[in-house]
């Protein structure tokens, strides 16, 4: 029993080896840091493509309102552009839902896009999806327009 004692009291006061436990904390550490790099690096890039997407659904079916204000047509026009701008299966992803709103007239169309992106490397300490979401919004409106009416008196023109 005094033996085994002074084995462990000698091999828990040696400090010879512990660069294994320090390196294996520091692999684990790393992955992380590294993990949540590449991770936070695709959902930018998701989350840039999903924006533009939703923006320019909501553009095409501002441009396809007629007289008959938002109708199933411009809707399915802003649809069609947000799907052929947003590829859920390129991007990785699922769960991809785009909703349009409308005044009756038309004349603002707002927007809402949705996302689910699958952790890659975080999956390793237990994150699962991310979810990514982007507003956007379009309106019909004329500016005011300043007319300028200039006389050339001195002939040069």
């Amino acid at each position: 029993m005094q033996i085994r004692d002074a084995i462990l009291g000698k091999l828990l006061a040696d400090s010879s080896g512990n660069v294994l436990p320090m390196a294996a904390m520091t692999v684990v550490v790393m992955a992380a840091i590294v993990g949540g790099g590449v991770d936070m690096s695709r959902a930018y890039k998701v989350q840039n493509r999903l924006q533009n997407a939703c923006d320019s659904g909501v553009l095409a079916g501002r441009r396809a309102v007629t007289n008959a204000g938002f109708n199933a047509a411009a809707q399915a026009q802003a649809d069609q552009y947000f799907h052929i701008n947003f590829d859920q299966n390129q991007q990785g992803t699922h769960g991809t839902t785009f909703l349009v709103a409308s005044d009756t007239a038309g004349n603002s169309i707002g927007g809402k896009a949705s996302t689910q992106m699958p952790m890659l490397m975080m999956q390793i300490f237990g994150k699962g999806d991310m979810t990514l979401t982007a507003s956007c919004a379009s309106t019909m409106g004329v500016g005011n327009s300043d007319i300028t009416m200039v006389l050339d008196v001195t002939g040069s023109m």
